[in-house]
């Protein structure tokens, strides 16, 4: 009867120590759990982030261009007004010939 006794009490310590080890192993699966949702949207927070990096990659582009195209309109301004003032020069010499 005594070693029965004893067979149950260690059997009821082994059973609270499994019982322990089951409830820790169900709070480790609730925190990988609410880490995958965390993942998850982290990754929809990337893809945004991605996209809006691919729209000011674009916007740099196009900033790129307009100003090219706005040197290349300082340019043509400032060759039209030198062909205006050679004109005038030489309107001014043919006139005073």
């Amino acid at each position: 009867m005594v070693d029965s006794i004893d067979q149950q009490s260690a059997l009821i310590e082994e059973n609270s120590i499994l019982l322990a080890r089951l409830e820790t192993v169900e709070e480790r699966i609730e925190r990988l759990e609410a880490l995958q949702e965390c993942v998850g949207e982290l990754e929809h927070q990337v893809e945004a982030l991605q996209e809006m990096l691919t729209k000011i990659e674009a916007l740099s582009e196009c900033a790129a261009v307009l100003e090219l195209e706005h040197r290349n309109h300082s340019f043509m301004e400032v060759f039209f007004l030198v062909f205006l003032l050679f004109a005038v020069f030489v309107d001014a010499k043919l006139s005073g010939s």
